[in-house]
């Protein structure tokens, strides 16, 4: 946890092109509206010195968010520096095992291969760094495919609010979309036209560093940086909870090719 800040990422990988947006998850509204979401293509070194001349109190627009970047397909050494939160409150990651055993199914063998390379990729891709400035926002959605999830807060502080999945009819889900939200805000929610809002039952924390956040499956989540902050998520299968989403995610896959 104490490698990891932000001169870390800069002076290792400072010359890895990555895409920042301003809003988070993409939304395909957001295209027809005006005020579509910018996404800016720079350096990791050059985004390291944006956040460092960001102030939030001061700024008109949302600051630019590195979300979701896939640092541990491109870094493949920084695998070493995460493993799964040691919690008797969370189900086990079953991810590697199910895959193996889609591999095994689709490929007609009796037993599953260890060293698919398809099944150790579609695996890392479940791994995303976020990071950026105080002011970044995650608005409020719930993850693809019936993944669980956990973030583990690595710097700074992130304020979490969350809603059970059986609130999803006060939360007004928009069509078209490929991950599922909600256009409420819920730190000020516009009442007059979501009225059921009012209805919601809202959880909240503030994920202090080295501290780690369980996002069940279907757990609608909205979150927002308080300080300068690098979160590591994952998503994962467990066989008795949610092992359909993980085959659902890996026939999109196919059908992507």
């Amino acid at each position: 946890r104490f490698k990891w800040t932000s001169d870390f990422f800069a002076t290792t990988y400072g010359g890895c092109e990555v895409i920042c947006n301003d809003r988070a998850p993409a939304r395909a509204k957001d295209r027809d509206s005006k005020r579509p979401q910018r996404s800016v293509k720079m350096l990791l070194s050059d985004y390291k010195k944006y956040m460092e001349c960001h102030v939030a109190d001061e700024a008109k627009d949302p600051p630019l968010y590195l979300n979701g970047w896939h640092a541990f397909k491109h870094f493949p050494e920084l695998l070493g520096d995460i493993g799964y939160p040691n919690s008797l409150y969370f189900a086990e990651d079953h991810t590697e095992m199910i895959l193996q055993e889609i591999d095994r199914a689709i490929s007609g063998r009796k037993q599953a291969r260890m060293d698919s390379e398809w099944v150790h990729n579609t695996d890392v891709l479940l791994n995303k760094v976020f990071l950026g400035p105080a002011g970044n926002i995650t608005r409020l959605h719930f993850d693809a495919h019936n993944a669980h999830g956990w973030l583990a807060q690595i710097k700074g502080r992130k304020l979490f609010i969350l809603f059970p999945p059986g609130d999803s009819k006060f939360l007004y889900p928009l069509d078209g979309e490929a991950t599922t939200q909600s256009p409420i805000d819920p730190l000020s929610p516009d009442l007059d036209s979501y009225p059921l809002f009012s209805n919601a039952t809202l959880f909240f924390a503030v994920l202090q560093e080295g501290e780690t956040l369980l996002v069940p499956e279907g757990w609608w989540h909205y979150a927002v940086s308080l300080e300068t902050s690098i979160t590591v998520m994952r998503n994962f299968y467990n066989v008795l909870t949610n092992v359909k989403g993980l085959v659902g995610l890996f026939a999109n896959l196919k059908n992507k090719k």
